[in-house]
């Protein structure tokens, strides 16, 4: 039974009709968020009230967290590529750690191509490669586990295709997905053939994304059911021109390896965590810092702009911008990454500026374990994007701005915790 995001799963798991939702200010961006429920659910209360529902359990973090000092001691243990005397296949061009397995077998996309590395940076196998036919790829966007260390799919996203794959490379099938211009893009694998989707509409006067919805799919995304859904309303949009709103982050959903579900919520310093059919188990919340947007950060971000191209055809100029609401503070958070451990690694924004050359800082990020405590707050070893992985002890990395004189390579990184 194909449902198009709007009724339920076969068998009436859900029903839109007893969803709960919930309005989000983001920063300048009001969000509308729809939560569904369990049919039968018996409280019908306003949908406003599910991130203050008191049913659901708060783990609140305000009183300080677990430890003070570092967590964990940082130690770069492997790295892949980026040695022009090496073999042929680590010279990469743009390598992206996708999946690590059981075993420490690393799968690293580079454009088109899939490299199966183990665990001493061999090469097992390269598949994939430019083209249309079984196992090839137009377009790779991501690899994504369906059995852990048994079986991954690998997503084409202008083929609107997925290749199935033995964890050894072989090729099983391919099978079609809606097509990428229907607005579906599959964001994670909660496992054994069931993903979180995400579906998004544009506004047709450029103001940007209207519209998104969050769903399960499962049986190769024939049967879908709404589970999150939020809108920017007209009033405020994402997108001013063409210039999108700076410094604020939406909230995001992301799948634990244990199949769970975390929604970040960012202007409401608040995390809520979902079984794997999207019905809440816990919130958790802390009081962040706020951090303001420095006039050096505005600065910053025009400068970044000024002089690349416009969807029109021309170069932005300073008068594109006089039109755009700049916050006074940044997201509390703006990224998060979950580990095998079941932990939650929350980014936090960059302090500000005082100079428009100032350098970034190492990222810091926020730690909370599985019950939703806050162990402590980490700085880990690198300043452009979190870790893909967190595995058995190990922390996987790939530099994504060789403009900045980052050679194209992925790092393995074991971690010593500090803490009990």
């Amino acid at each position: 039974m194909v449902t198009n995001g709007s009724d339920s799963f076969s068998g009436g798991l859900y029903d839109m009709k007893n969803s709960r939702s919930l309005t989000i200010l983001s920063g300048l961006i009001f969000l509308s968020i729809d939560i569904a429920l369990p049919l039968g659910d018996p409280q019908q209360k306003p949908l406003q009230q599910l991130l203050s529902d008191e049913a659901i359990p708060l783990v609140d973090n305000r009183e300080g967290p677990l430890r003070d000092g570092p967590l964990f001691k940082f130690e770069e243990d492997l790295v892949v590529g980026g040695d022009e005397d090496g073999p042929d296949w680590q010279l990469f061009q743009w390598p992206f750690i996708h999946l690590v397995g059981p075993t420490g077998a690393m799968y690293i996309v580079d454009r088109n191509d899939v490299y199966i590395v183990n665990s001493q940076g061999q090469l097992i196998r390269k598949l994939g490669g430019d083209g249309e036919g079984p196992g090839e790829f137009r377009m790779l966007y991501r690899l994504h586990w369906v059995s852990d260390g048994e079986e991954f799919w690998a997503q084409d996203i202008s083929l609107s295709r997925m290749s199935r794959f033995t964890a050894d490379g072989e090729l099983i099938d391919t099978f079609h997905t809606r097509p990428s211009s229907s607005g579906l893009n599959i964001y994670s694998s909660i496992g054994n053939g069931a993903f979180v989707v995400m579906r998004f509409n544009n506004s047709e006067s450029a103001r940007g994304i209207e519209h998104i919805t969050f769903e399960l799919a499962k049986n190769q995304f024939t049967e879908t059911a709404p589970i999150i859904e939020y809108r920017y309303q007209d009033s405020h949009p994402t997108e001013v021109g063409t210039i999108r709103i700076p410094f604020q982050s939406s909230p995001r959903i992301q799948a634990f390896p244990d199949g769970r579900l975390i929604l970040a919520a960012p202007t409401d310093q608040l995390l809520l965590i979902l079984n794997s059919e999207a019905e809440p188990l816990f919130r958790i919340s802390r009081l962040w810092d706020q951090s303001e947007v420095s006039s050096a950060d505005i600065r910053a971000w025009k400068q970044r702009l000024l002089g690349l191209p416009t969807p029109y055809g021309r170069a932005y100029a300073e008068k594109d911008f006089r039109s755009v609401p700049v916050p006074k503070y940044r997201s509390p958070f703006t990224n998060l990454v979950t580990d095998y451990s079941g932990r939650i690694w929350l980014m936090l924004p960059q302090p500000p500026k005082q100079n428009v050359d100032d350098e970034r800082s190492d990222i810091r990020v926020d730690l909370f374990n599985q019950e939703g405590r806050w162990i402590g707050t980490q700085t880990l070893p690198f300043k452009w994007s979190m870790p893909a992985v967190i595995r058995d002890g190990f922390m996987y990395y790939s530099p994504m701005n060789p403009d900045y004189d980052e050679v194209p390579r992925v790092i393995r990184i074991r971690m010593t915790q500090l803490y009990p």
